[in-house]
């Protein structure tokens, strides 16, 4: 984002509340049919789907998931999802996360050590 002409993608807003000791981060997303997303989260969230239905698959359950329009999906930090439209009708999905500003800095090194450690246990598609 450093460089002149690199913008954020108009398909990707995102909007910041506060809420007493959290922030609150809603994250919008738009996938085009034929298109496959991923992401690894960092913080609890809920997905909810607008729109066409989707396919998700996450890497901490051995299922996939197909949600209908204003279905709500729970996801834990640390978790990598893949989504993907089912037809051939765009989808809107929201991520709506709760982030706690209350850490210490032992708490943000302890964190940090668990996503290294997610990182390299955790096996990559070939």
């Amino acid at each position: 984002m450093d460089e002149p002409g690199q913008q954020l993608p108009q398909s990707i807003p995102g909007s910041v509340g506060m809420r007493d000791e959290q922030s609150t981060v809603v994250v919008h997303v738009t996938v085009q049919p034929g298109t496959l997303r991923t992401w690894r989260l960092c913080a609890d969230a809920t997905l909810q789907v607008h729109g066409a239905r989707i396919w998700v698959t996450r890497t901490q359950s051995p299922y996939d998931f197909w949600l209908d329009s204003h279905a709500e999906l729970r996801l834990r930090r640390g978790e990598r999802i893949w989504v993907s439209v089912d037809g051939n009708h765009t989808a809107h999905m929201s991520l709506t996360s709760y982030v706690r500003h209350t850490r210490g800095a032992w708490a943000k090194w302890l964190g940090w050590l668990a996503d290294i450690a997610f990182d390299l246990l955790v096996p990559r598609p070939r």
